[in-house]
C-alpha cells in the first residue's frame, strides 16, 4: 500500500541499495525488504478523509554492523516523515509514527543478520463517498 513509495523515496535520498517489496530473495545477501503491513487506526479516521498503512523495514547483511547501520540511517530519516508526499505520485502523508524501533531479529539460515523495525503511516485519503 505505501511500501512502493518508500522504495521510490530511499532511492531518491541514496540511502541503502537492492529494495524489495513484500518479497525477500535468496540473493544478494545484503538487501532492504519492504513489507506492507497494516497499522492501527485512530476513530476519526472513520470519518475523516485519513487512512492508516503499516511497514516493516527488514535489513539483511553478512555484516552485523552493516545491518545495523542500514536500518538506523532509515530510522533516522523516517522517523516524524510527515507534510509532503514520499514521491511524485505518492498519496501526502500526514504523519508518521514509530510502531517499533530498530533491533536484530537473529540470522536468517544462512548466517546473514537481519534488523527490523515497524512504522505506521496516515495519508490523506480521497474521494471517499461518506468521509470529510
Amino acid at each position: 500500500m505505501i511500501g512502493e513509495y518508500l522504495i521510490k523515496l530511499l532511492q531518491d535520498e541514496a540511502i541503502g541499495s537492492n529494495y524489495y517489496l513484500n518479497f525477500q530473495p535468496e540473493s544478494p545477501n545484503d538487501c532492504i525488504t519492504i513489507y506492507d503491513e497494516t497499522a492501527p487506526v485512530l476513530n476519526s479516521s472513520h470519518y475523516f478523509d485519513n487512512d492508516h498503512f503499516g511497514i516493516q523495514i527488514l535489513v539483511r547483511s553478512v555484516n552485523s554492523l552493516t545491518a545495523r547501520d542500514t536500518l538506523m540511517e532509515i530510522h533516522k530519516f523516517l522517523a516524524g516523515f510527515g507534510g509532503e508526499k514520499m514521491s511524485g505520485d505518492s498519496p501526502l502523508i500526514i504523519d508518521s509514527q514509530i510502531v517499533t524501533t530498530p533491533a536484530p531479529i537473529g540470522a536468517d539460515t544462512r548466517n546473514r543478520f537481519e534488523y527490523s523495525g515497524h512504522y505506521a503511516f496516515m495519508v490523506k485519503s480521497e474521494n471517499n463517498t461518506y468521509r470529510r
